[in-house]
């Protein structure tokens, strides 16, 4: 079951940017920038004006006043990836730099935090589609933007990296041969007028995509742990981690296929247990247009996904946020363990960001206020009906396909999509309770 929950900012959802009418500002950072062989010597070509090309697989641009002046009281980020000479799926993610103010974004004194991750599909670039989409709601980190003390005292900076490499696709897509561009990619900042209204914001960033493992980097022998001490020199009012990890391990037996129980602590208090993965990959099929051992070339079921799989390739990676309440000035401990894991043949990671933050929201919504659904999906894919089975009751379906145009609309928990033709949809879900949600789904 899913659950789903009004304060947005607790969560992080992968939405279409399809579905996002109710914008009123939106600003390109980079379009179509073009990433190239992450282990080749860095590119010489130009880039395009206020772009700086760190290496081959990441990206910078400042922010100006003017452009986060703009956002108003929501905030999301979209990233859109198109293929180029890499069909392997690959990671990348979307980054945030603080920099002392007029230092470049090189500086070794800039502090970096990851605020949303995702994996790339195995994409042909001969084969529609070309390019994916991802969505971050990140609206618990639009104070970062508006606290004018952090601006005096920083540059903000976005970083957009996608790591690939050619060499399969060299020999395997039409067109790549000799070739070293990779992907390229776009990344949009959208705001909206209906939200909160942001006071002071806290951050301080205590781990930037570090790894962990129980063979080589642990902070305790013979186990997949880490430990991060920090100090808080105030009291915090309403902290909380944010959290992002993803299994890694291509290898026979490798870590990226078996699902292990996360264990999260704060203080020595558990505060989260997570296990990645578990749900099905099928609605990610349409984009991985590669021929590949993952995906094979029948449908697999739900059951059969939740098995092993941790993430699906096109899929983001889920930002983790922990509501710990007030925490007191002074030393602080996270932990993160992973018991179970192996690591065959001593390879694979589980790369690690965190930090920690605080928002002062005015009218900030109170637990009573908190509305929360559990539902399902199901079938997904379907090629006659799909139902919504939930704990609240339902007000409509909207239906979408990835033109942006709205093919259906049910005010009855299943909906009959036998007319459609085959392809990926987005479901807009809409309950009684006020919450909203959207799903993608596959017609068969």
């Amino acid at each position: 079951m899913n659950k789903i929950t009004l304060k947005a900012f607790f969560i992080a959802l992968m939405l279409s940017p399809l579905l996002m009418s109710a914008q009123e500002y939106s600003v390109t950072l980079f379009n179509n920038i073009v990433f190239y062989d992450g282990y080749a010597t860095p590119s010489t070509l130009p880039t395009p004006e206020g772009i700086v090309r760190i290496d081959n697989s990441r990206y910078a641009k400042k922010l100006s006043d003017q452009e986060m002046d703009g956002l108003l009281k929501t905030f999301e980020v979209q990233v859109k990836i198109g293929a180029l000479c890499d069909n392997y799926d690959r990671i990348g993610g979307v980054f945030v730099s603080l920099v002392p103010k007029g230092q470049p974004v090189t500086s070794a004194d800039k502090q970096t935090i990851e605020v949303g991750r995702f994996i790339t599909p195995f994409m042909n670039k001969n084969k529609m589609p070309d390019e994916v989409p991802y969505q971050f709601e990140l609206h618990h980190l639009l104070g970062l933007f508006k606290d004018q003390a952090i601006r005096q005292e920083y540059d903000i900076w976005f970083e957009l990296y996608v790591f690939g490499v050619p060499y399969a696709a060299n020999t395997q897509v039409a067109g790549c041969a000799g070739r070293n561009d990779v992907f390229e990619g776009t990344l949009i900042l959208n705001s909206s007028n209906t939200g909160y209204d942001r006071g002071q914001f806290f951050i301080k960033p205590l781990a930037n995509n570090i790894n962990f493992n129980n063979y080589n980097a642990t902070d305790v022998p013979g186990t997949t742990t880490r430990i991060i001490n920090f100090e808080l020199d105030n009291p915090i009012s309403e902290g909380a981690l944010h959290l992002i990890t993803s299994n890694h391990g291509a290898n026979a037996g490798g870590e990226e296929y078996v699902r292990r129980q996360h264990y999260v602590y704060f203080d020595d208090q558990e505060v989260l247990t997570y296990k990645p993965g578990g749900k099905s990959c099928e609605p990610y099929r349409y984009y991985n247009t590669q021929g590949n051992m993952i995906y094979g070339t029948s449908p697999k079921t739900e059951a059969q996904w939740t098995s092993w799989n941790n993430w699906c390739p096109g899929d983001v990676i889920p930002n983790r946020i922990i509501d710990l309440g007030d925490v007191d000035a002074g030393s602080h401990t996270f932990k993160i363990n992973v018991p179970a894991a192996v690591f065959t043949g001593g390879e694979g990671n589980f790369p690690l960001s965190l930090f920690f933050f605080s928002q002062d929201v005015e009218g900030t919504v109170s637990i009573e206020d908190i509305k929360y659904v559990d539902y399902s999906l199901y079938p997904n894919p379907s090629s006659d009906f799909i139902t919504v089975n939930a704990s609240e009751k339902l007000r409509e379906i909207l239906l979408y396909d990835l033109s942006g145009k709205q093919v259906l609309q049910s005010t009855a928990n299943t909906l009959d999509i036998s007319i459609l033709a085959s392809g990926m949809y987005v479901a807009k879900i809409k309950f009684e309770n006020g919450v909203e949600t959207t799903e993608k789904i596959v017609k068969k």
